[in-house]
């Protein structure tokens, strides 16, 4: 199972997430909340999205000996304006 700890920094909205596995990352939010010091928590999402995909398609193309020269995946989300 995967697990992940997101800790607050004790500062606005910023938090310290570490991974099972000992890697971190930091999440903060635009100035109306935080300091825009991290990636917003929905950029990172997106951008695990678009990593998993990646990571899929590399290994798929290295089992099947299909050449790569370079990749990019790209994706975009939409979010509600309004509160819940």
């Amino acid at each position: 199972m995967a697990k992940a700890t997101a800790r607050w920094s004790g500062h606005k909205v910023k938090f310290d997430i570490e991974s099972a596995s000992g890697h971190t990352a930091t999440i903060d939010e635009a100035p109306v909340f935080g300091d825009d010091e991290a990636m917003r928590p929905t950029e990172m999402l997106l951008g695990a999205l678009a990593g998993c995909t990646g990571m899929n398609a590399v290994l798929l193309l290295k089992k099947f000996k299909q050449p790569l020269k370079s990749l990019s995946v790209e994706v975009e989300g939409e979010q509600e304006q309004d509160w819940p």
